[in-house]
């Protein structure tokens, strides 16, 4: 179809459309890093406790609904929390937070608009829709937007914050005496985006961590999640 065909209603009709699509089908997309000892990938089932990376016995809410989350994770695995913490086969400890917000440069799509200026020539000026407003002159019979042609690449400037997950497991005892005990395991997951909302982001950081756990990805990666996919539902759920 010939864009020059819309008429002045169709791109605004159109912008509703493509916004309400993408909220029910948002894609997340998660850096992950991950690390495994165990050469078989997912863990054999075990008990564990859960604490924090800092060794804190606080258990703040924040901690306690991140540490909820990662119990459901876990439990896709074949683990669960041991009813007394002594005897627990291991250590799983989380940290977890939100950076600074900090600018950076996105490419972006923006819809093109021709506003003729002179009726009598049909000579068109042409700006992007997410620039400053017309002016007066430019205006074609009050329609500041004039005739959609099409879109152009454009640079913006977004602020985002970097939430993150981080998992760990280790054994519950000493490698050897007056050794540490072994790291078997361990899930990195961090999104970022201009939501500054960590309680938002913990389902679907719990959801990266539960796929790529027993896996090495050797570096970061990034995996793309459906805000629908039925594993953060899963997660949401919980046990």
């Amino acid at each position: 179809m010939n864009p020059l065909a819309f008429s002045r209603f169709a791109p605004v009709s159109l912008a509703f459309a493509a916004v309400a699509l993408f909220a029910g089908c948002a894609t997340h997309e998660v850096k992950v890093d991950a690390m495994s000892r165990n050469s078989a990938g997912a863990p054999s089932a075990g008990s564990y406790r859960i604490c924090q990376r800092d060794g804190s016995g606080e258990r703040p809410l924040r901690h306690q609904e991140a540490a909820r989350h990662i119990k459901t994770a876990l439990s896709g695995h074949g683990l669960w929390e041991a009813a007394d913490p002594a005897t627990a086969e291991l250590v799983i400890e989380l940290d977890f937070g939100l950076t600074e917000p900090r600018p950076i440069l996105q490419e972006v799509d923006v819809p093109v608009f021709a506003v003729p200026q002179d009726q009598r020539n049909q000579t068109a000026v042409v700006r992007p829709a997410s620039s400053v407003p017309p002016r007066d002159d430019e205006r074609v019979n009050g329609n500041a937007e004039g005739q959609f042609i099409g879109f152009a690449d454009a640079t913006q400037t977004e602020v985002v914050t970097e939430k993150h997950l981080s998992v760990s497991c280790r054994e519950n005892h000493p490698a050897a005496p007056g050794r540490p005990p072994h790291e078997l395991w361990r899930v990195t997951a961090s999104i970022e985006s201009s939501s500054r909302d960590l309680r938002e982001a913990l389902p679907v950081l719990a959801t990266a961590v539960m796929q790529r756990l027993g896996s090495d990805t050797g570096g970061t990666v990034t995996d793309s999640l459906a805000s629908r996919a039925p594993d953060i539902t899963f997660i949401k759920k919980g046990l």
